[in-house]
């Protein structure tokens, strides 16, 4: 009886759903709510769950902070990289380290943590042996990323402050060996010009050569999906570089020289992070906007033709977007409420506004997730309240509305 009352409860909550239509584009708004939709709300569920199995935390036992992950898994052994404050509590680029950890997939907790870099507080705090780079010391430390094209380099890259300015800096790890090079700096590349990935360098080579640009503001990011595309012969990886208001689409030969490929060139309020991915002709792009907006802006760049795709805004509350592909599709997580949830969005490749969300999970402060896929499985990482970097393994289900109120007209015709 219980069991026919709750279900009865339930068909009702789903007729009321299927009333609303998935997508109520104004404009070009996506005005969907995520767990409006029945289809999206049960497949939650599930995505819930999945999140709240998690196969490891990677964070370090007396870590007061750990923030921004990203992996890989070769030969199944995991590879991943974050930030962390040993010093205090809070995300201060003073207090922070670059770490790199492995562990096998099928013994996930026997862990081998490396930190890579250090700022001078760190150092100091700690007794550490302070890090000079060309005589100058780190002041501050932030985002950093594991970059692969294959399965014997990895590029371990992240930015740091020398003297007060920002720069992007690697160091490789040969997996075969398990040794790493010396940090090095990477380099900017516009019009055939190049000069070391820095501040004030990157600002005047764009001065340079005419493009108009927003002011780069803080530390300067790398987003860590690489996709892909062969051009002339040669294997580019693009993805999206950020440094505040500063948005841009970029690539690389060698993952060391970032070549400037485009800016969005129509009105926006970017902030931060920047979504790409390659598929085919076009690079999918989505970025944050300043917190005066509830919205990101979802578009992409046609590679052939040199021009952007007019923008639909997509519901965001301030956290990190990743693109995946799977079976054919293309898809997108991102924080649709606030960091209380993640969804899954499907993208519609003919007609951007008929994108919509898929799958929508309440997540207790999870936020700036990261997918990959291996050996037909699909993998998450994110952070979750900036105590724990958790992997799990996840689905993207395919149950719709529809299925769902035949599903629940079934169960009450029994």
């Amino acid at each position: 009886m219980k069991h026919r009352i709750f279900f009865t409860i339930f068909f009702f909550i789903a007729l009321f759903a299927a009333a609303q239509p998935n997508i109520r584009p104004i404009g070009q708004i996506l005005y969907e709510t995520p767990d409006d939709t029945m289809g999206s709300f049960a497949n939650g569920i599930l995505f819930k769950d999945d999140l709240e199995k998690p196969i490891v935390d990677f964070a370090k036992p007396g870590d007061k902070m750990v923030h921004v992950s990203t992996f890989c898994i070769i030969d199944d052994i995991v590879y991943c990289t974050y930030y962390a404050n040993t010093v205090g509590k809070q995300e201060t680029p003073a207090e922070q380290l670059a770490r790199f950890v492995t562990c096998p997939l099928a013994n996930p907790q026997d862990k081998t943590y490396h930190d890579l870099c250090w700022t001078q507080t760190v150092a100091k705090a700690e007794n550490r042996e302070e890090i000079l780079i060309n005589g100058k010391h780190i002041t501050h430390l932030y985002d950093i990323v594991l970059l692969r094209k294959d399965d014997k380099t990895l590029y371990l890259a992240w930015t740091l402050a020398l003297d007060g300015e920002y720069y992007r800096v690697y160091r490789t790890y040969d997996v075969q060996s398990k040794t790493f090079s010396d940090i090095k700096i990477n380099q900017f590349t516009v019009n055939g010009q190049t000069v070391d990935f820095r501040t004030s360098a990157v600002t005047n080579l764009l001065k340079e050569a005419d493009i108009q640009f927003k002011p780069m503001q803080g530390d300067i990011g790398i987003m860590q999906k690489l996709s892909k595309r062969t051009e002339s012969g040669i294997d580019y990886y693009y993805t999206g570089c950020y440094c505040g208001p500063f948005n841009c689409l970029m690539k690389s030969r060698d993952l060391v020289n970032w070549e400037f490929v485009s800016i969005p060139d129509f009105p926006n309020d970017s902030q931060w992070e920047n979504a790409v991915y390659v598929k085919g002709d076009r690079a999918y792009y989505c970025c944050r906007q300043y917190s005066r907006n509830n919205t990101a802006f979802l578009t992409y760049y046609d590679l052939l033709k040199r021009t952007w795709h007019e923008p639909v805004w997509v519901y965001e509350t301030q956290s990190r977007y990743d693109f995946i592909e799977w079976q054919g599709n293309l898809y997108m997580v991102h924080s649709p409420k606030d960091r209380y949830h993640l969804a899954i969005m499907k993208i519609d490749q003919g007609e951007l506004s008929r994108s919509y969300d898929v799958q929508c999970a309440w997540v207790i402060d999870s936020f700036y997730p990261f997918m990959q896929e291996y050996k037909g499985k699909l993998y998450m990482s994110f952070t979750q309240s900036r105590k724990h970097i958790w992997l799990s393994n996840f689905r993207i289900r395919p149950l719709t509305t529809a299925q769902v109120i035949n599903k629940f007209r079934k169960l009450l015709e029994d």
